[in-house]
């Protein structure tokens, strides 16, 4: 009798077994693999110049004299823009910076990147581009004077207009944020003239009417992000949170609080702190819309981290690979026989991840599901 109940059972788990495998198929695993392309040599410069640039049908790495380009699989193409002279293709240009549409080359001109020839959007004012910021609906640009002053401007980018921030005179410049809910833009920026150091908070309306201004003395803070009706900056070892009024919501102090990761967990901004424990072993702070904050405790250790679907991609210790989703959680682990020391990815080309390793070269790796590799073989 009691062979039979066994066997009774254990029909019943191999038909509900098949069932639930047919109507809810496991997750496929994946696995990581390097493409056939041979690895690209980067110049050790020590300088802040070898960083690599995607745009939408490939990527760029600067060197010395000048940035190479590439497709997705590492093989050079030619420079993907027009001199707008004589229509001839250049041979060589410098990147500056770039974001996931957009780029500086030479200084001076910003391009659209999201098509092919690059679009030639506009010449930097000062006639010299420092930086540039995207959010949805615009972008920050930040021109350098010949007094070495930054100036920021905003541009829509419907129709590429472009917006000078007035209103900081001879204050620095250090850092905004844009809030596309209510079209809000806030600014850091700092008094260099004063014998102790004071920062002052601006905020604009429609991009650059001016709103409102927080002077906040003794004190420089270097990051802001900016929310509907708060914003937080940051500083060398403390994190604040203020209302659009100036009234100080709360303050908490965090060593070394500027080196931080940013994340976004459970659809909130989060300020991931590796190995520095803010309370007990919460080393995470995730703000709430409503203009607090909560504590998690994340995976230590981990560096380098970057967007990656829908969640990001990033190095654990030297030779370790991580994938976190959206709740912070780390999903895969793959390991290298190489020493790691960056890592980047696009959604421009969703399957593929790009390794800096220890020896100075770009290796591409392709992130594939198991059974499309086995049914490709």
């Amino acid at each position: 009798m009691a062979k039979k109940v066994i066997l009774v059972v254990l029909l019943f788990f191999t038909v509900f077994g098949y069932f639930y495998v047919n109507q809810y198929p496991l997750d496929v695993e994946k696995v990581i693999e390097p493409i056939e392309a041979p690895p690209i040599s980067i110049e050790d410069t020590k300088k802040d110049t070898n960083n690599i640039h995607f745009f939408c049908s490939g990527f760029a790495i600067n060197h010395e004299e000048g940035s190479r380009f590439y497709d997705f699989d590492g093989n050079p193409i030619d420079v993907p823009l027009i001199d707008d002279n004589d229509q001839l293709q250049k041979e060589s240009i410098t990147i500056d910076s770039s974001t996931d549409n957009y780029m500086i080359i030479d200084d001076k001109y910003l391009y659209d990147t999201s098509k092919i020839p690059f679009e030639l959007i506009l010449e930097a004012p000062q006639n010299k581009a420092w930086d540039i910021k995207e959010f949805d609906e615009n972008l920050l640009l930040i021109a350098k004077t010949e007094n070495n002053n930054l100036e920021p401007y905003i541009m829509e980018k419907s129709n590429n207009a472009l917006y000078r921030i007035d209103g900081l005179g001879d204050l620095a410049y250090i850092d905004g944020d844009y809030c596309q809910s209510v079209k809000g833009l806030s600014i850091i920026a700092l008094n260099m003239d004063n014998p102790f150091p004071s920062t002052k908070i601006f905020h604009f309306t429609d991009m650059n009417v001016p709103y409102g201004v927080l002077s906040i003395d003794d004190d420089i803070f270097y990051k802001i992000h900016r929310y509907d009706e708060f914003f937080v900056v940051i500083g060398l070892h403390k994190i604040q949170c203020y209302d659009l009024t100036g009234n100080l919501k709360w303050e908490v102090k965090i060593p070394h609080s500027y080196n931080h990761q940013l994340l976004i967990i459970d659809n909130s901004l989060a300020f991931y702190f590796n190995n520095i424990y803010i309370k007990d072993q919460n080393n995470t702070m995730i703000l709430t819309k409503e203009g607090g904050y909560r504590l998690s405790s994340l995976p230590r250790g981990l560096h380098h981290l970057k967007r990656y679907q829908s969640g990001y991609i990033g190095i654990l210790g030297k030779k370790t690979i991580i994938k976190l989703n959206s709740k912070g959680n780390i999903e895969k682990k793959y390991e290298l026989d190489t020493d790691i020391k960056d890592i980047y990815w696009t959604p421009h080309s969703p399957d593929n991840i790009y390794i800096y390793t220890a020896d100075n070269q770009i290796n591409i790796y392709s992130i594939t599901p198991l059974k499309e590799r086995d049914e490709s073989e």
